[in-house]
């Protein structure tokens, strides 16, 4: 069966029934208010619909809000008149005029349960979306924790790459001051060369060159020059001679055998005189005498 007040199915030990001859209504216990109520006042108890009947004085069954049989009238003004003498000498027992009203009508009951179930769904969807922003809070934290270690390896390798080109700074710096030195020392090489070459230039005038000297592995070139020297008539000592050398790559010994070391050329000798005084005699005694042998 189901409750007259909150239409939801109720069984008998969680129910009560009114007491009125018209009324056949069942209750459930939230819709009423009969927990307080002894045995005897539950033998007693009318529905809220029956206990307004009494109250207005009359009977309004015939409305059209709700019609009913032509005897529901007289039956109720009995059953009101029968009703109020039990209730005042209920009364008059227990001191309370108010305890055959303890029913509180259905509407309001069912507007407190529609209110209590729409309170639970709200709390069942903050419920739900408390639960997906957790999730999403969840996922952002982890994504956070990612981001944070790819930050941190992307801050070492920054730190590596700041080392290194520090490091090839200084490379370069380095670099730019070695240029600087070997641009220095080529410039001190080249002015080197300078004055080699303006010092042979120089040297050459004091040098004059002999061919035709026979070259034996045993010779000393200083005796020969200052024979050579004194049989063209040119007084040169020792002392006037810077140095004496054959210039040139050396060659094979002369033999007799093959014709063609007849007409090979010893190499030459080159002399280096001390004054230039000397080399004017030595080359105006050549003019005189061009040719000179050994004997």
């Amino acid at each position: 069966m189901n409750c007259a007040g909150c239409k939801e199915s109720v069984n008998d030990s969680n129910s009560i029934k009114c007491t009125s001859d018209v009324c056949d209504k069942d209750f459930c216990m939230l819709c009423t208010n009969v927990s307080s109520l002894s045995v005897t006042r539950r033998k007693l108890w009318k529905c809220p619909d029956c206990s307004a009947v009494h109250r207005r004085g009359g009977d309004n069954s015939l409305t059209p809000a709700r019609p009913g049989p032509d005897n529901v009238t007289a039956r109720k003004k009995s059953d009101s008149t029968e009703s109020e003498m039990n209730q005042l000498s209920a009364a008059q027992k227990s001191g309370r005029d108010n305890s055959l009203t303890t029913a509180r009508p259905g509407s309001e009951n069912v507007t407190v349960r529609k209110k209590s179930e729409s309170t639970e769904s709200e709390v069942h969807q903050l419920t739900e979306q408390l639960r997906q922003l957790t999730k999403e809070f969840s996922s952002v934290k982890t994504k956070l924790d990612d981001l944070t270690e790819s930050l941190s390896f992307t801050n070492e390798k920054m730190n590596e790459i700041m080392h290194k080109l520090a490091a090839n700074e200084e490379r370069l710096k380095y670099l730019e001051k070695r240029d600087v030195v070997v641009e220095n020392l080529q410039v001190t090489v080249l002015q080197l060369k300078n004055e080699l070459k303006a010092q042979a230039q120089v040297n050459l005038r004091n040098e004059i060159e002999i061919v035709g000297i026979p070259e034996n592995s045993s010779e000393n070139l200083h005796h020969t020059v200052l024979v050579a020297a004194k049989k063209m008539g040119v007084e040169l000592e020792d002392r006037d001679l810077d140095w004496v050398s054959r210039v040139g790559p050396r060659r094979p010994p002369v033999t007799v055998t093959l014709p063609e070391d007849g007409a090979r050329m010893p190499r030459p000798v080159v002399v280096r005189l001390l004054r230039r005084s000397k080399r004017d005699q030595f080359l105006k005694a050549t003019k005189s005498r061009s040719i000179l042998t050994t004997n």
